[in-house]
């Protein structure tokens, strides 16, 4: 397929937000210093390196799937090309959890032990709670498509 210029510009767009909100986010994790008995952040060095990283990675992984969309192949490799853009999905998705966790971690290590149980404790549930709303979404975006392409919705 073929992109038009207006289609090029909003990758462009698409690919540069979400670089630079994922890079945003890790920095301003790893920025964090103290979270008891007062918020302090401190930029540093590993501010730096972590947005820099992540952002090239956020680029990179959006950068090859709107490539691997766009690209006109023949009908026999596109089951290869499906399977390694999935498989680049995986490792990108797998990783931003990763520097998620590991930026977490390292805010946190500034919370005594009694209270660190109550913290862990409370992200567990907000982790619950968010892939719940999730999974509504999921399921009320798959109806409401369903319902738009005249198929009856699927019932479980």
């Amino acid at each position: 397929m073929k992109l038009t210029k207006n289609d090029r510009d909003f990758v462009r767009v698409v690919e540069f937000a979400t670089a630079l909100s994922l890079a945003l986010m890790t920095g301003f994790l790893v920025s964090i210093k103290h979270v008891n008995p007062s918020l302090e952040f401190q930029f540093n060095a590993w501010v730096v390196i972590s947005f820099l990283i992540s952002a090239a990675i956020a680029w990179l992984a959006c950068h090859l799937f709107f490539r691997s969309i766009t690209t006109d192949v023949p009908a026999e490799s596109s089951l290869n090309r499906k399977r390694l853009l999935l498989r680049w999905v995986i490792i990108f998705c797998a990783g931003i959890f990763l520097e998620t966790l590991l930026a977490v971690a390292h805010s946190l290590r500034g919370i005594p032990s009694e209270k660190l149980r109550e913290v862990i404790e409370g992200a567990l549930w907000a982790v619950l709670v968010l892939s719940l709303t999730a999974a509504l979404f999921w399921r009320l975006t798959r109806f409401f498509g369903a319902e738009e392409s005249g198929n009856p919705p699927h019932q479980p």
